[in-house]
């Protein structure tokens, strides 16, 4: 509805706080919304404590309250249940963008889902993210219509995990717009603002913490929703929770196989990860490789005999380590997988060992006897050039954005990039060749 009367002033209903009532300020239409300061009428104890209970979940913008009985008067008790009511909404943002109830339904959103299992069959997780968003929704609103919506929320940020991004923005979309709706919004306002702060969550993963990345994604999914019609809070609460799960594209696809394509979706399962990870950590352990050594190239070797027939053996699943520098040499960190053929996913999110520098990610290849990415070209004027443009992701280049060297195994053979050669070749200037700098 468009505004014709912006000068004149905001419309004061004399709202009674009943039943009806709070249905009305409730289903307010968002875009008339700052433009209605009600004054609400709180009449005796009884409505004090549905107030408490329900005002956080029914306005969420600046009002007026009148605690006065229906003589007018404000007496003890009244000035006591006012004190009340204004110490619990000195909490919520007068400009409606959060109150404090739904920043605690925020905090158990993004606290769910950083602590989600890795482990269990699909059905367990699926439910472990139903029950948080049931709960996120239900203390946001006090409803259990709310905790239905967080729920429903919840399941649809999960099945859409595993999809690329053109996938996950479509439906992204689709379940904002109907989050929306249900909320009282419109339609078209939550599908475009969860389908923007979706197809921009890539960029939100360049974050080095996690912190970092869901208050970045609160705060862009929270001003997408406010720029196309809808409520900040809303928008930040989604933006957060997928800032919070958020993959760079280097870690989204640092192993892709094919790097004239979009980033290889996942085939893997985390029951097959856990499987192998068990399996090599307890072969490198076993074999006494959790070690120091005096030169890099012994590690990798002993990784290679140990690791690269585990992930073989494991339908052909890549496995990584890292490789970390100290005072006495090298040491190896246990290995990762995700289950798949073709990618090691969130390997650059992990949390390093203490008192040691990582300078080398070393992973199996499969299928594919070249590093991914190593068609690409580089210079510090132009940035990344490769036969699909710019967006040049892979082993090699990841390796370079992240300034460690990569090491590859494949059928015994083991290819290194040097990036240090490479960063010294690129500071002389002009466009250097990932491959040159690729041994053997």
């Amino acid at each position: 509805m468009p505004e014709q009367y912006a000068h004149y002033p905001q419309y004061v209903p004399i709202v009674k706080w009943q039943e009806w009532e709070q249905r009305a300020l409730k289903m307010t239409e968002m875009a008339i919304a700052p433009r209605v300061l009600p004054c609400i009428e709180v009449r005796d104890p009884k409505q004090h404590k549905v107030a408490l209970k329900r005002y956080e979940g029914t306005w969420g913008s600046a009002a007026l309250v009148d605690y006065a009985n229906p003589e007018g008067k404000l007496s003890k008790d009244r000035t006591k249940e006012l004190a009340q009511f204004l110490k619990q909404v000195a909490y919520t943002d007068p400009t409606g963008m959060f109150s404090f109830r739904q920043a605690l339904g925020f905090a158990i959103a993004v606290v769910g889902t950083i602590l989600a299992p890795q482990g269990g069959g699909t059905w367990a997780k699926l439910g472990y993210a139903i029950a948080i968003g049931f709960a996120s929704g239900y203390v946001a609103t006090g409803t259990f219509r709310g905790g239905v919506i967080g729920a429903f929320t919840a399941a649809v940020a999960f099945g859409v995990a595993g999809l690329d991004l053109t996938g996950r923005v479509a439906f992204q979309g689709m379940a904002g717009g109907i989050v929306e709706g249900l909320s009282g919004g419109k339609f078209g306002h939550g599908f475009f603002s969860a389908g923007l702060t979706t197809a921009v969550m890539p960029q939100v993963g360049h974050a080095d913490t996690r912190a970092g990345r869901t208050a970045l994604g609160a705060v862009l999914g929270g001003t997408l929703s406010v720029a196309t019609g809808g409520k900040f809070a809303n928008g930040a609460v989604s933006g957060a929770i997928q800032g919070a799960m958020a993959r760079s594209p280097e870690a989204e696809g640092e192993l892709s196989l094919n790097q004239d394509s979009e980033f290889l979706p996942a085939t893997g399962t985390m029951d097959l990860a856990i499987k192998a990870i068990r399996e090599a950590d307890a072969a490198l352990r076993d074999a006494g490789a959790y070690r120091v050594y005096s030169n890099r190239a012994e590690l990798e070797e002993t990784w290679r005999d140990i690791v690269e027939p585990i992930a073989l053996r494991n339908r052909q699943i890549e496995i990584a380590s890292w490789i970390y520098k100290g005072s006495g040499g090298y040491v190896m960190s246990g290995p990762f997988s995700t289950g798949d053929r073709s990618i090691v996913r969130g390997i650059f999110d992990v949390r390093h060992l203490k008192g040691v520098i990582p300078v080398a990610l070393i992973h199996n290849h499969p299928n594919s006897p070249v590093f991914s990415g190593i068609n690409a070209w580089y210079s510090k004027e132009d940035g990344f050039a490769c036969q699909g443009g710019t967006n040049c992701w892979g082993d090699v280049t990841s390796a370079y954005r992240k300034n460690i060297d990569v090491v590859m195994v494949h059928n015994g053979t083991i290819s290194r990039f040097d990036q240090t050669a490479f960063r010294n070749a690129v500071q002389a200037g002009g466009y250097v060749e990932f491959k040159r700098y690729v041994t053997p």
